[in-house]
């Protein structure tokens, strides 16, 4: 995360994932929903960091990707927690 963003983070009080040092490496920018300012976190490298994670850091077998999905989906993209909720963004293709 770039000085910038880690200002701007910290200026607009948007709500972060915890634990910071898993999830602040898939913050890809800022979005604005009316007078609020949330990090936007990147879907896929989100999703793939924690399934890397769960087999090297936990020691799951490499069937655990349903289960990350579905933790991700229930616990972290089914949580309102006010106006500065993180959204979480997914690319299709290469923008290029």
């Amino acid at each position: 995360m770039t000085p910038e963003l880690e200002a701007a983070l910290i200026e607009a009080e948007a709500l972060l994932l915890e634990p910071r040092e898993l999830y602040d490496q898939y913050i890809v920018g800022l979005g604005q929903r009316g007078h609020a300012t949330f990090a936007i976190y990147d879907r896929k490298a989100l999703i793939a960091g924690e399934v890397k994670h769960a087999i090297e850091d936990e020691g799951f077998d490499e069937d655990v990707e349903e289960g990350v999905i579905e933790h991700f989906e229930y616990n972290i993209l089914g949580s309102w927690m006010g106006e500065g909720t993180p959204a979480f963004l997914t690319t299709f293709g290469d923008p290029s």
